[in-house]
């Protein structure tokens, strides 16, 4: 029998994974593409939040978008 070993997938994926930052704004933006009666009321309460947020200090120009 052959004893295989495999590295800990957890730090591997880790390092190609986008930054969180990255993957959360793209979930927020997905999400506030989708009828706001289509999203649970603790979901919508979040994405208010955060467009909130992000009205209040919008991107400069020139600047990439979050």
């Amino acid at each position: 029998m052959k004893i295989t070993h495999r590295p800990d997938h957890a730090p591997l994926r880790r390092a190609e994974y986008p930054n969180i930052g990255d993957q959360l704004d793209a979930v927020w933006k997905a999400l506030g593409a989708l009828p706001a009666s289509a999203l649970p009321p603790e979901t919508r309460a979040m994405l208010e939040q955060v467009q909130a947020v992000k009205a209040r200090y919008p991107v400069s120009e020139g600047e990439a978008s979050n």
